[in-house]
């Protein structure tokens, strides 16, 4: 029974320190996508005009300052109360950034998706 529990440890070390040993591999190249012209007239008659009502639907919701309306600044800022209430500041801080940085993210995302429109969509 020993050497059979000194075997898994030493082959739980040996797995250990071969791991760890040298860089990390490195990611992957991103592959190209091609779509057909179907699939390419779907993503730019469907795919990214919803995106974009979604878009202007999370900004609308996000600056609404009301404690009431969920995904709104004030419903974010009035969770981040509660939590530090409840001593959870972690919490409270990301819901602060949420309500903070969250137009920045959906411009962001807004701005991606016209350059791409722009790009390669008629």
């Amino acid at each position: 029974m020993s050497w059979l529990v000194s075997g898994v440890v030493a082959a739980m070390l040996g797995t250990g320190v071969a791991a760890s040993d040298g860089p990390p591999a490195p990611p992957p190249p991103p592959h190209q996508i091609t779509l057909s012209p179907a699939q390419s007239a779907w993503v730019c008659q469907r795919l990214i005009p919803g995106a974009l009502a979604r878009i202007d639907g999370a900004q609308g919701r996000l600056d609404d300052k009301d404690a009431q309306t969920p995904g709104s600044a004030g419903w974010l800022n009035s969770w981040a109360d509660r939590a530090e209430q409840h001593d959870y500041p972690g919490i409270a801080d990301r819901l602060r950034g949420w309500a903070q940085h969250g137009t920045d993210r959906l411009g962001t995302w807004r701005d991606r998706i016209t350059a791409f429109r722009a790009e390669h969509c008629q």
